[in-house]
């Protein structure tokens, strides 16, 4: 089989002289178009904010004996990333989305940012109205509005991973000062978002302890006499913290611990209240059977002490939220915008051109070299051209008929035939 042959310095001369046109048609209208689409695109301003989320966030050191604690680890950064998503909520975005007028089905058609929106409204109306009104395809009902005007505002929040624990999160909007505004309360909303997930977490692990603790103390003691004897300990309690402010600062070790003695001594005996005659507690509650009194007390000592210091971690998250995240870089007001850059679109669309009109000569091309024509068969076998022969149709016409003489009138009589000479 022969093989084709190869590409040379004379071979790409005859091809451009052969297709010159071609490639210059297919380059200056992909470059005319994208000029064009350049000019009509509408301008994107993006705004951005770099926070980095530390690992101690995820660990509480106070009850690590029984809640495991993130590590670094390939986990991190999605649960991370998944955390911050979590903090954009439903009712979240619509805020934002009605506050700016970013829902283009809250907004009046007037308003509409750029022609290339309103010609794309103007065609799908003209074409969905006639087949909405004949019953071939149901209409949208209201709320679809919303929820896509919703997912096309969360496409616009893009969060990017730098590392596993710092993400660049930004926002794009055509108006520069709504983008600004809009990343302002993005990080505001994941910040406060990120530390409501982290005090729920603790508050629950609290009132796990609180019910556990006020377990074990009622079984310590007789059951008609649990919320006597602990109304008696917490008089006695405040007895001594009123001596001891006296002395004391309130930020006195004595004054503390006497005061968060006071604390926990108030939940049990809440919980101790709250408690069904006839045993109806809940499984969780239950005291350790085969456990000596002495035993239970101690359980019960620790869990106190442990609650205590949840309640010191709770009131320090919420004085000191900066110990678990950092902003890096703050939203900024745009200097320009962030695309589409015209020079870019317009070497793209030259690119683009160029690559169809060279696709298209190769087209061209093969089907030149497959095809049964006399000028390639010559051009390839190197023989001279003399001619081409006519082509005719299967059945050929009569040819016309010369004019004759015109002929003289019979006689009426019998004719005498002419002797030969």
């Amino acid at each position: 089989m022969n093989q084709p042959p190869a590409l040379d310095i004379q071979m790409a001369s005859r091809l451009w002289s052969k297709h010159r046109r071609l490639v210059l048609s297919g380059v200056l209208l992909g470059g005319a178009l994208s000029l064009v689409a350049a000019f009509i695109m509408p301008t994107k301003y993006r705004v951005h904010f770099v926070l980095t989320i530390y690992s101690k966030y995820f660990q509480t050191p106070l009850i690590g004996d029984f809640l495991p604690s993130l590590s670094e680890s390939s986990d991190a950064r999605a649960q991370r990333e998944s955390l911050m998503r979590q903090t954009l909520t439903p009712e979240f975005i619509d805020s934002i989305g009605s506050k700016y007028g970013i829902y283009a089905s809250l907004r009046p058609a007037s308003q509409n940012t750029s022609p290339l929106q309103t010609l794309r409204s103007a065609l799908k109306k003209t074409l969905k109205d006639p087949l909405v009104r004949y019953g071939f395809i149901q209409p949208p009902p209201e709320h679809s509005k919303i929820s896509k005007d919703r997912q096309e505002l969360l496409s616009k929040i893009t969060i990017f991973s730098l590392n596993s624990t710092t993400f660049n999160i930004g926002f794009s909007n055509a108006d520069p000062q709504v983008a600004f505004q809009v990343a302002q309360d993005l990080h505001s909303q994941i910040l406060q978002g990120l530390l409501d997930v982290r005090m729920s977490m603790l508050v629950t692990v609290r009132d796990a302890i609180q019910r556990r603790a006020a377990a074990l103390t009622s079984s310590l003691t007789p059951s008609p006499a649990n919320r006597g004897s602990a109304q008696d300990e917490l008089q006695t309690v405040r007895d001594k913290l009123h001596g001891a402010r006296a002395i004391y600062t309130a930020s006195h070790p004595l004054v503390r611990e006497l005061h968060d003695r006071e604390q926990a001594l108030m939940r049990v005996i809440k919980v101790i209240g709250q408690e069904k005659p006839g045993g109806g507690d809940a499984p969780s509650s239950r005291p350790m059977v085969g456990s000596d009194p002495s035993t239970l007390k101690e359980i019960a000592s620790d869990l106190i002490k442990k609650l205590n210091y949840l309640d010191i971690a709770i009131d320090s998250d919420r004085t000191k939220p900066d110990d678990y995240f950092a902003t890096l870089e703050r939203p900024l007001y745009p200097a320009s915008p962030s695309g589409p850059g015209k020079a870019l679109v317009l070497l793209g669309g030259l690119i683009f051109g160029l690559v169809c009109a060279v696709f298209i000569a190769a087209i061209r091309e093969y089907f030149d070299l497959t095809a049964l024509r006399t000028n390639v068969l010559a051009e390839r076998l190197g023989v001279p051209l003399l001619g081409e022969l006519p082509r005719f149709p299967q059945s050929a016409p009569a040819p016309a008929k010369a004019p004759s003489a015109q002929k003289s009138p019979k006689p009426d009589g019998p004719t005498t035939p002419t002797p030969l000479k």
